[in-house]
């Protein structure tokens, strides 16, 4: 079956955006400091808050964040090397 639909923005920053936004993940409830880019990624890993299980994690290049809801699954990647936001959002 094919996707219904999928959402993808790239979005650039500027350094004190980048700066503003590392601070509030770093603060976020689902952020988990002791999972880094060689994790393996598993369910265990992601935060539960309220209705939703979430995680966001420090990558390679900068900041992840994944969940599932449902059918539709979210994905955030912020490079903080070329300052640039990618958001992806698809369900099935």
């Amino acid at each position: 079956m094919w996707q219904d639909y999928c959402i993808l923005y790239d979005i650039q920053f500027d350094k004190n955006a980048t700066a503003e936004f590392i601070n509030s993940i770093k603060t976020a409830k689902f952020y988990n400091s002791k999972v880094n880019s060689n994790s393996i990624f598993h369910d265990s890993l992601f935060i539960k808050v309220d209705n939703g299980n979430a995680i966001w994690f420090k990558s390679e290049n900068g900041y992840r964040f994944s969940r599932q809801d449902g059918l539709t699954t979210y994905t955030i990647e912020l490079d903080t090397v070329i300052n640039i936001l990618k958001y992806n959002e698809c369900a099935d």
